[in-house]
């Protein structure tokens, strides 16, 4: 079948896919439409311009709930019934997703899932989630997602590897390796970049300041984010006696001078899906410190090579921080791989993954 219609149904707008959507709705083969939830979600400060390709906001009803944005758009059915799509790909398991999903069903429409989950955030779901997912995934044809963790989570399932399909996630790699710097003009001995929350271990990140600053005087850390614990954290970073750098919630056009300007990119967590900082990090030339929690732990941070995959355990943290800064040959070597590898990553790679799936069928 020639020029396709794809209805792509996705929660918000993100500076890491739009560029994708662009680029994926060019292509003559795909007459491609994305209908969003919603336009920007509570905890995200985004600030983007209009997308650039066929979209629809749907009218909204959100009830969010911690971390969670439980999104009720019901309008998505006339939506769909209007657009008449050959092809319906989810991004995720909310209600107009669920609804997408049952409307590929019943009018014998393709559906694919295009999630970012991995064996590892799949451990918090109940029974009855699992079974949602089983049911859904034995009537999809197409199976999308952004790393080799989220590949092994499909393939868990039983899914055939013919249909599983890698769409990684992306950043402007270009802006941040044009200013790349070397290790000896860098301002910043540390950055955390990321919402202040519990997963996200702001007090972890804290714990492994204080051991350092008794280390290495006038330890100068960067701080990029915001979130509900931010009374806490700088609070607690304050304490440590280093020089803390609070520089808030920044948009996108201000990163690279900050990554590019952070000699180490500590990124502790519980659980990532992926972490698109650290694609950031990587093209300004910044190693990377995380957790094997982190969907880029093993695939895009290499241990010893990108920089170090560790668990949460301060000791270990405080010991490779010191190794990577004595910008020593390692460090140089981690930089110049972390660069090659990440641009890989990209827009185009991206967008290739996505319109092999849909070509497929």
């Amino acid at each position: 079948m020639k020029n396709k219609k794809v209805a792509i149904i996705s929660n918000i707008p993100a500076p890491y896919r739009e560029n994708v959507y662009s680029i994926l709705s060019k292509n003559p083969e795909i007459n491609l439409k994305v209908f969003y939830c919603k336009k920007i979600e509570s905890d995200r400060k985004w600030e983007l311009n209009k997308p650039k390709y066929n979209h629809s906001f749907l009218k909204s009803f959100t009830i969010n709930y911690g971390e969670m944005h439980l999104h009720f758009n019901v309008s998505i059915l006339s939506a769909l019934r209007k657009f008449k799509p050959d092809v319906i790909i989810t991004n995720g398991f909310a209600l107009p997703m669920l609804i997408g999903f049952l409307y590929s069903f019943f009018n014998n429409k393709s559906h694919g899932s295009f999630i970012d989950g991995t064996l590892i955030t799949e451990k918090k779901l109940s029974f009855i989630h699992k079974i949602v997912r089983r049911f859904i995934y034995s009537r999809s044809k197409i199976f999308i997602g952004p790393s080799n963790q989220t590949i092994k989570l499909f393939e868990s399932y039983g899914i055939s590897s013919h249909q599983i399909f890698k769409s990684c996630l992306a950043i402007d790699n270009e802006k941040f390796i044009r200013q790349k710097k070397s290790f000896d003009q860098k301002k910043y001995d540390l950055l955390f970049s990321g919402q202040f929350i519990d997963r996200k271990c702001p007090f972890f990140f804290t714990e492994v300041v204080n051991e350092l600053n008794k280390i290495k005087k006038n330890l100068k850390v960067v701080v990029l984010g915001s979130g509900i614990l931010e009374k806490k954290f700088k609070k607690s970073l304050e304490k440590t006696g280093a020089d803390i750098y609070f520089k808030g919630f920044m948009q996108q056009s201000d990163l690279p001078n900050i990554f590019s300007n952070s000699k180490v990119f500590l990124m502790p967590t519980k659980e990532d899906c992926w972490g698109v900082v650290a694609n950031e990090s990587l093209a300004a030339g910044t190693p990377v410190i995380t957790t094997p929690f982190a969907g880029v732990a093993g695939e895009l941070i290499i241990n010893n090579e990108t920089g170090f995959v560790v668990d949460l355990n301060s000791k270990d943290w405080v010991e490779k921080t010191l190794i990577l800064l004595e910008g020593n040959q390692l460090y140089n070597e981690m930089s110049n791989k972390g660069v090659a590898l990440v641009k890989e990553y990209n827009y185009n790679s991206a967008s290739d993954g996505i319109l092999k799936s849909i070509l497929s069928l």
